[in-house]
């Protein structure tokens, strides 16, 4: 009697078991349908991005972060389709927001978002924006960097986050003072006045100060000003974030985007030619 118990108890709960994980199967499954319909919009708005740089004529692999969890969408034949699930290699932010080469699919460039950015236009536009950052590294961003003594000396201390880590002098009120006259007198198209104010900043910093702040206006300046570019497109509100916020690494977002819109609206071709247009805004400081 005691066995038959036992034999029933297994069989019950391997039971219980199996209809649990058939639950969480069809809950994944439910979920992975759900994102590939909200992707379409963002291969619906490609046609539109296309006008606005040529750049997204390819769209890059998505992967929506999920908790612990990494769902790998890549565009095939005009839409995206789940490729792969898999547990992430480390801890992301909550809303995160971002393109890198993702260890979780491959070390490939990856845009990175939480399923959140799926919600609106707004946030739609900001996939776009890490795009560029997909679009910068297959084109000339290694080859920019390994010219850059900042970047080699990061990579030989196993520095792999100076982007974001570098202790700029951002505490200095006399460097955020001059900083955001040169980027009002660059918004202004003020070019003669800019370039002046630009050279007085320069003097001001270290040669690793001057890399890293180049470096920045042009990685984010120029994804911030394809965003808006977008966003203007699509009657979406402009982002200036950083502009009035405390000085900090997305400053530059915000003061790299005024000084390439100046340089492009003297010569567009800047904007389909970012090596020229990172040597024309070292060049603006000299």
């Amino acid at each position: 009697m005691k066995k038959q118990k036992i034999i029933l108890f297994s069989l019950i709960l391997i039971s219980t078991l199996t209809l649990l994980s058939s639950c969480a199967s069809k809950g994944t499954d439910m979920k992975i349908t759900i994102w590939e319909t909200e992707l379409k919009q963002i291969t619906q708005m490609q046609q539109s991005a296309i006008e606005v740089h040529p750049l997204f004529t390819k769209l890059y692999p998505i992967a929506l972060v999920d908790g612990e969890e990494v769902y790998i969408f890549e565009e095939l034949g005009g839409e995206y389709k789940f490729k792969l699930k898999k547990k992430a290699s480390r801890p992301y932010p909550n809303q995160i927001r971002a393109a890198f080469p993702m260890q979780e699919n491959d070390f490939k460039m990856t845009c990175v978002v939480s399923p959140d950015a799926l919600n609106k236009q707004s946030e739609r536009i900001l996939i776009f924006h890490e795009f560029v950052h997909c679009f910068q590294m297959e084109t000339c961003e290694m080859e920019l960097k390994e010219n850059l003594s900042i970047y080699t000396k990061a990579m030989a201390e196993k520095d792999y986050m100076w982007e974001i880590n570098y202790a700029f002098s951002y505490d200095n009120p006399e460097i955020w003072k001059s900083y955001k006259k040169t980027a009002t007198l660059m918004e202004a198209g003020k070019l003669v006045l800019a370039k002046q104010a630009r050279i007085e900043l320069m003097s001001m910093l270290s040669d690793e100060e001057k890399q890293y702040l180049v470096w920045q206006e042009w990685k984010e300046g120029f994804a911030r000003f394809i965003e808006n570019e977008l966003r203007m497109y699509f009657r979406t509100e402009n982002n200036d974030y950083g502009w009035e916020q405390d000085f900090s690494r997305i400053t530059f977002y915000a003061g790299g985007e005024r000084m390439i819109r100046a340089l492009v609206s003297q010569d567009i071709e800047l904007q389909k030619d970012l090596k020229r247009l990172y040597e024309e805004m070292v060049e603006f400081g000299e």
